[in-house]
């Protein structure tokens, strides 16, 4: 991570307080069966947005970050053949107890928002593959990193 990024997360986290981590939206599809000798390749997913609520609960403003993740599998030779999707988005909330910049926001969002679900969004996949008598999926532990 850039030692900005890092400065600015920092930063970030001294004025935000988790407030909340919501499930809003999941996903389990089998689009297609897998065919004997099918080679498999597991995509990941994650998208990261917020906004900034000034009208919050208890007259302080919230940090709203809504986190998209999922994973697919897909025959290694051809990508446009989708066997399993698993997605779930969460909003997590974070009273603002300071004033921050944009860029903090946007930084601690990336990184320390995902952070944050990651133990949900873990679970999650471990409970449908599962549910579902799928062979096992890896789930990578967060190191931060773009997908």
């Amino acid at each position: 991570m850039p030692q900005d990024n890092e400065a600015l997360i920092v930063q970030a986290t001294a004025g935000l307080e988790l407030q909340d981590i919501t499930l809003v939206r999941s996903q389990y599809d089998r689009p297609s069966m897998v065919l004997e000798g099918t080679q498999l390749v597991q995509q990941q997913k994650r998208a990261v947005r917020f906004v900034v609520d000034g009208h919050a609960r208890e007259g302080q403003p919230l940090l709203r970050v809504r986190v998209d993740l999922g994973v697919r599998l897909v025959n290694k030779n051809d990508p446009g053949a989708v066997f399993l999707i698993i997605e779930a988005d969460y909003i997590v909330d974070y009273r603002i107890k300071s004033d921050l910049q944009e860029e903090a926001l946007k930084a601690f969002a990336e990184f320390n928002a995902v952070h944050n679900v990651w133990p949900f969004w873990r679970q999650h996949v471990f409970d449908v593959v599962d549910k579902g008598r799928l062979p096992r999926i890896e789930v990578p532990f967060f190191a931060g990193l773009k997908l």
